[in-house]
């Protein structure tokens, strides 16, 4: 497995209760460039699917995906500079 399990269970429990509040319409409702069933997020997919095909098909490394919960501390600005990228440098060698 790619990410800790136990942490991503432990972020959904915490925030549920905040996704749950915005609503289905948040994430499903119909853009004008991609007017599909589900819609932003059937077009989120679609175009992950060609950031993880197409990087391996060019001779590129694959796409590395982080959690938000593991980069919260760079999001809020508690980790800065060389502390980011030691942090960030910790995560990949997980």
């Amino acid at each position: 497995m790619a990410f800790n399990w136990n942490r991503y269970l432990q972020f959904c429990e915490g925030h549920h209760g905040a996704a749950i509040k915005k609503g289905p319409d948040r994430f499903r409702r119909k853009t004008a460039d991609f007017p599909f069933v589900n819609g932003w997020a059937a077009q989120r997919a679609f175009f992950d699917a060609f950031r993880h095909w197409l990087p391996p098909l060019h001779g590129l490394r694959p796409t590395l995906r982080m959690a938000e919960f593991e980069v919260a501390d760079i999001l809020n600005g508690k980790l800065t500079g060389n502390a980011v990228k030691a942090y960030l440098g910790s995560l990949l060698d997980q």
